[in-house]
């Protein structure tokens, strides 16, 4: 059995995993945080947005480009159903051959 070697941070006692006391009157203000959580600002890191198939902004633009159009019952069935159960929901209808290319011209717009 592979026991770690004994330090302050990992000694047993009345601490748990987290290093927060077991006794409820007692806290830890001691846990040590590693370098990945400190960081100098309390703002996350700008990254550019992906825009896939099924992200809001591509099925959005997919409705606003087939309204001027008419609609297969595909594609309306397609963005009722990702409006009521999510993109989740949607993934088996991007095999539809009426469903795809709308998307895939939304898509390019977007870029």
């Amino acid at each position: 059995m592979y026991l770690p070697k004994s330090n302050p941070g990992s000694q047993s006692g009345s601490k748990s995993a987290f290093g927060f006391s077991n006794s409820p009157g007692k806290t830890s203000t001691s846990v040590p945080l590693s370098r990945s959580v400190l960081v100098g600002s309390d703002t996350l890191p700008s990254f550019s947005t992906a825009h896939g198939l099924l992200s809001p902004e591509t099925v959005m633009r997919m409705e606003r480009n087939s309204i001027l159009r008419h609609r297969s019952d595909a594609v309306n069935y397609f963005l009722d159903t990702y409006k009521s159960h999510g993109p989740l929901a949607c993934l088996a209808m991007l095999s539809d051959p009426d469903v795809l290319p709308e998307l895939t011209e939304a898509m390019r717009e977007i870029s």
